[in-house]
């Protein structure tokens, strides 16, 4: 069992995950730092309103 929770944090640690939420549309989704690098040049995804880096959380 500690191998996996060993594998875990390593993956963890090398992938950033964030918090999205819209102020225009209020979604919220779950991304990585490719997607968030992908809805601050195109804006949201769902509603296509564009946003800045004060819409993530870690």
């Amino acid at each position: 069992m500690s191998d996996g929770s060993s594998e875990r944090s390593e993956s963890e640690e090398s992938v950033d995950e964030y918090s999205f939420t819209c102020p225009a549309c209020s979604q919220e989704i779950s991304v990585n730092s490719e997607m968030k690098t992908a809805i601050l040049a195109n804006g949201c995804p769902v509603c296509t309103e564009s946003v800045d880096t004060g819409c993530f959380d870690t």
